[in-house]
C-alpha cells in the first residue's frame, strides 16, 4: 500500500508542478517568440 501511495503522490505532484510551470512560464515564452522574425519561428 505504501508504494502505491508514494507513486500516486509523485504523479499528482508532477501534474501540479507541470501546470504551474505552463501557467507561469508559458506567457513569457509566448511573448519572447512573438518578437522573433517569421523566418526564425
Amino acid at each position: 500500500m505504501t508504494t502505491e501511495l508514494t507513486l500516486l503522490s509523485a504523479f499528482i505532484a508532477g501534474l501540479v508542478g507541470s501546470t504551474h510551470c505552463v501557467g507561469m512560464c508559458g506567457g513569457i515564452v509566448g511573448l519572447l517568440t512573438m518578437n522573433l522574425p517569421d523566418n526564425v519561428r
